[in-house]
């Protein structure tokens, strides 16, 4: 195989028949290990501990889309019946996962400009728990070309969503 810099490699043999067989649910170990590589290269932690020195697993996910990796996503921080914060309108994909799932999908108003910070503040602001259950603690947004709306985020917007997050201890 040629990539776009000239650069060429051969698969074949062992290496082949690894990447037809059924995999480990994370992936193939190689393919993981070269993500690894690559990821503390480009994206090292930004703390001052050295996690070479200590035994945490660094770990990545690979998905096979935007609907894998959402569902993965979901599943890891949501329980079922939980609220989830969500766009209004929203992305009809990540809707096929969260409903059967359970997720109590509470809308957050948008305009052109995308999620509308101050309708995020009202709604944690009037959250009833005896009415409505534990609050929320996850916000599911698209700040760069929101689908359906299309919408981005500017970054005044951005540092109001975050402040409120913070605010109110949401992922």
């Amino acid at each position: 195989v040629e990539l776009e810099g000239g650069s060429t490699f051969k698969i074949d043999g062992s290496k082949l028949q690894e990447a037809l067989q059924y995999s480990p649910t994370n992936g193939l170990g190689s393919l993981m290990c070269h993500i690894d590589t690559l990821m503390k290269a480009y994206h090292p932690p930004s703390c001052s501990q050295d996690y070479a020195s200590m035994d945490i697993a660094r770990s990545s996910m690979v998905s096979t889309g935007s609907q894998d990796a959402l569902s993965k996503a979901f599943e890891m921080l949501l329980n079922p019946g939980d609220s989830l914060l969500v766009e209004a309108p929203t992305y009809s994909g990540s809707l096929a996962f969260l409903r059967p799932f359970g997720a109590n999908l509470i809308g957050v108003q948008t305009d052109g400009g995308g999620l509308i910070p101050t309708d995020l503040e009202k709604v944690l602001a009037q959250w009833d728990k005896q009415k409505q259950g534990k609050k929320p603690k996850v916000l599911y947004t698209i700040p760069n070309g929101s689908n359906p709306t299309g919408g981005s985020l500017n970054e005044e917007r951005r540092r109001e969503i975050y402040k409120i997050a913070t605010q109110h201890q949401l992922i």
